[in-house]
């Protein structure tokens, strides 16, 4: 299953999508399994997820991160830009609705 991660420079709305899959999603949960308990660990997973998917692709350099260490890079990326996790599955049908 592939998702795209879609990167947004808030200031001047310039975005570029990449894809990713799950294992860079397990990736992320086993580099963020030492952070300590905090409220902000399930949207600070996210941008992880989206770090380790760009690591994937290449795009480090092009996102600002390059040479980072993973915790300083998860929280610039989430200082520069806004990013949305977007699944490849289509729209389900709402639930009895009737076809047609």
């Amino acid at each position: 299953m592939k998702y795209a991660f879609v990167f947004t420079k808030p200031e001047d709305g310039t975005s570029f999508e990449i894809e990713g899959g799950r294992s860079a999603l397990w990736e992320a949960q086993e580099n963020a399994a030492g952070w300590p308990d905090r409220v902000t660990n399930q949207n600070r997973l996210d941008f992880a997820w989206a770090y380790v998917a760009a690591k994937r692709a290449g795009k480090l350099k092009e996102l600002g991160l390059d040479g980072m260490e993973f915790d300083e890079a998860v929280e610039a990326l989430a200082d520069t830009y806004d990013v949305l996790i977007k699944d490849n599955k289509p729209d389900a049908p709402l639930a009895g609705a009737r076809p047609e």
